[in-house]
C-alpha cells in the first residue's frame, strides 16, 4: 500500500469514474485499475463497487477513504512542519475568501503583502462559506478569510475584526429620508438579498427575525451574487440593500448620499482567519494576519468585540 495508491482511490471517489479519475491524476485509466486492484488486494477488500454508476465506495470502502484522506492530510504536512521550522516567510499559500469580501479587502492587504514577502505565492480563491470549510477540512486551501463563528470543530477561528453593516437606499425609498435608521424600519417589501449560499444573505434575514420585521410580499425578488450590481440596482429603483463597512471604501461621494447608518443596536459581523486544526504553517499565517490589520480603516481595526451586536 503506497501514498500514490491512496490517492487514486481518492481520486476515483471524487469522479466517480475510472477514466475521469485517470485522467485527474495524469495517468493512463489501465494503469489506475492495476493499482487500485493491488490496493485492494493488499489490504484484503474491495474498496468500490464498480457496478454502481457513477462507480461509489462499498461500505467498508467508505469507511477506508475517511481514513485515507486523514492519512494523506498528515503525510502532507511534513512539509509544512519543515517550513514552520524556517525563519522566513515563503512558499504557496492557498486562501480561500468570500465574495462579500474579496472586493473590498483584498485590494488593501495583498499588494503590501507580497511586497513585505517576496517568497510568497498565493493562490486566491473566491469561494461561499460552505465550499471555503470543505476545502479546509480537504486540504485544498490553507486559510479562509470569511464570516464567523462557524461552529465547526475541526476550524481554528482567529477574529480579524468587527465590521459594521450600513443600508444603501435608493432615493424613492422611504428610509432615504432619514439620516439614520433602525433595523425595524427597514423595508423589507423592497430589499434585496444576495443568493442562497451568501453568508451575509443569511445576516440579514437573521437581523430581521431577530428584530420581528414584518415581512410583506416583496414585489421586486431580484437576487445576485454580487453586492455591488444589488448597489447599482438599489440606484434606478425604490429598492434598498445591507452591505459591509469595507465596501465604503469603493464608493464615490456621490454614492455616499445613499448610504445609511444604523441606530443602535448596530449590526455587525465579525471576520476571521481560518484554517484545519492540524494547519502547521504558524508564521504565515501569522504575517498575513498582521498584514491585513495594518492595511484596513483603524475605526475597523481599533472596535472593541464588546461592542459587537451578533448578527
Amino acid at each position: 500500500m503506497t501514498l500514490t495508491q491512496l490517492r487514486y482511490a481518492l481520486a476515483i471517489e471524487e469522479h466517480g469514474n475510472f477514466a475521469k479519475a485517470a485522467a485527474a491524476c495524469f495517468i493512463t485509466q489501465p494503469t489506475l485499475s492495476m493499482q487500485i486492484k493491488k490496493l485492494e488486494e493488499d489490504i484484503g477488500c474491495v474498496i468500490f463497487d464498480r457496478s454502481l454508476k457513477p462507480i461509489g465506495p462499498t461500505p467498508t470502502g467508505r469507511a477506508i477513504l475517511e481514513q485515507t484522506r486523514e492519512i494523506i492530510r498528515h503525510a502532507e504536512l511534513i512539509p509544512d512542519i519543515i517550513q514552520a521550522k524556517e525563519e522566513d516567510v515563503s512558499g504557496e499559500l492557498h486562501l480561500g475568501i468570500i465574495p462579500t469580501l474579496a472586493p473590498y479587502l483584498l485590494p488593501l492587504f495583498m499588494p503590501q503583502f507580497l511586497r513585505t514577502f517576496p517568497g510568497v505565492t498565493l493562490h486566491i480563491s473566491e469561494l461561499d462559506t460552505d465550499h471555503i470549510i470543505t476545502q479546509l477540512k480537504n486540504n485544498e486551501l490553507d486559510i479562509g478569510l470569511l464570516v464567523t463563528p462557524l461552529d465547526e470543530p475541526a476550524i481554528d477561528e482567529r477574529p480579524l475584526f468587527y465590521e459594521q453593516l450600513f443600508a444603501y437606499v435608493s432615493t424613492t425609498n422611504r428610509c432615504f429620508k432619514l439620516d439614520t435608521i433602525a433595523v425595524s424600519e427597514i423595508d423589507f417589501e423592497n430589499l434585496l438579498l444576495l443568493e442562497e449560499g451568501h453568508c451575509m444573505r443569511s445576516q440579514v434575514i437573521n437581523i430581521c427575525e431577530k428584530r420581528n420585521i414584518n415581512k410583506p410580499a416583496r414585489r421586486l425578488r431580484y437576487e445576485s451574487g454580487s453586492i455591488d450590481t444589488l448597489m447599482r440596482v438599489v440606484e434606478n429603483h425604490n429598492a434598498i440593500t445591507i452591505f459591509p463597512e469595507l465596501a465604503l471604501t469603493t464608493l464615490s461621494e456621490k454614492q455616499l448620499n445613499l448610504v445609511r447608518s444604523f441606530r443602535d443596536p448596530v449590526p455587525l459581523r465579525e471576520v476571521s482567519l481560518a484554517t484545519h486544526h492540524s494547519f502547521m504553517r504558524k508564521r504565515i499565517a501569522g504575517a498575513l494576519h498582521e498584514s491585513i490589520l495594518n492595511s484596513i480603516p483603524l475605526i475597523i481595526k481599533n472596535r472593541p468585540k464588546e461592542y459587537v451586536i451578533p448578527v
